[in-house]
């Protein structure tokens, strides 16, 4: 009883948090420009990825095989580049609860895309590590799969970005 105007004064000065808070997510908002700019990486990276199979085709090379590969994954590398911006957490002006639902999907495109990346990109290593890739044609529908899904969860980011009001 003596003290509790010494409880109250701590408690003042040190109010309770409820334990550690983690720091909030850095923000940033999106110009209708920059938004643009976003969906006009997705596109290109559709656009590198046109006739996309894994398997190498009739008469095709085997240098031809790979570059076309490779071509695919470096139009998937600039797509994760110009889509950096997007890791840190949007803050549209427009907040009505359809724009904001369509920022959440945006997030969950962009992680499902690079999750669906990082997949194909493991499997390319394999198949790259493989002297001979028409020998394991099996290793090359996987990785044909996985290109298909990436590229799906491309056109998923590209749609919601499409909706986005800045």
């Amino acid at each position: 009883m003596r003290f509790r105007w010494l409880a109250a004064a701590v408690l003042l000065w040190f109010p309770a948090t409820g334990g550690a808070q983690e720091p909030a997510a850095p923000t940033v908002a999106f110009s209708q420009d920059r938004i643009n700019h976003l969906a006009a990486g997705c596109l290109a990276a559709e656009k590198a990825m046109r006739g996309l199979t894994a398997r190498r085709r009739e008469g095709e090379t085997e240098s031809a095989y790979r570059q076309r590969l490779r071509g695919y994954f470096d139009a998937l590398s600039r797509l994760e580049r110009t889509l950096e911006p997007l890791s840190r957490r949007a803050q549209p002006r427009d907040a009505s609860a359809s724009n904001l639902a369509v920022w959440a999907r945006i997030e969950e495109s962009r992680r499902l895309l690079l999750s669906r990346i990082a997949a194909a990109r493991s499997l390319y290593q394999l198949l790259r590590q493989d002297r001979d890739p028409a020998r394991n044609p099996e290793a090359a529908v996987k990785l044909g799969r996985s290109l298909a899904d990436a590229l799906d969860a491309l056109r998923s980011l590209f749609n919601a970005l499409r909706d986005a009001r800045p």
